[in-house]
């Protein structure tokens, strides 16, 4: 609520870390949960914030809420990781959504990725 409210632009991204309970959710259906509720929020009030998912199920549902609430494509951002599902990319681009692909680097890079396509390969996909 702070950083909406000094309109400082938010990137949202469901980890692929496994944190203790006692500061993360564990269930695939409350980390879900949680991540649409933080999105539609920054949807609708925030400053050009970056939804960073790869969750099919996610982006269907933020698609709805997108064209039911009529939220402006140029006012957020979808975020991927390069390489990982680059249909879903074109796909957001094709029907006029903003698009970034961002490529880890530095040291821990290729753990990382590798985190990142085992949560890929464990998605539901629709």
């Amino acid at each position: 609520d702070a950083l909406i409210e000094k309109q400082i632009s938010v990137r949202l991204c469901k980890g692929a870390y496994k944190e203790a309970s006692s500061i993360a959710y564990q269930s695939m259906d409350d980390i879900r949960q949680n991540f649409l509720t933080l999105a539609f929020k920054l949807l609708k009030e925030g400053h050009l914030p970056a939804i960073a998912t790869h969750d099919e199920y996610l982006l269907a549902e933020i698609l709805s809420f997108i064209s039911k609430e009529k939220i402006d494509p140029d006012s957020f951002y979808f975020e991927m990781l390069y390489g990982v599902g680059r249909d879903l990319q074109k796909i957001l681009l094709a029907k006029g959504f903003q698009v970034r692909i961002y490529t880890p680097f530095g040291n821990a890079w290729l753990p990382y990725t590798l985190r990142r396509l085992m949560e890929k390969r464990k998605i539901c996909c629709l």
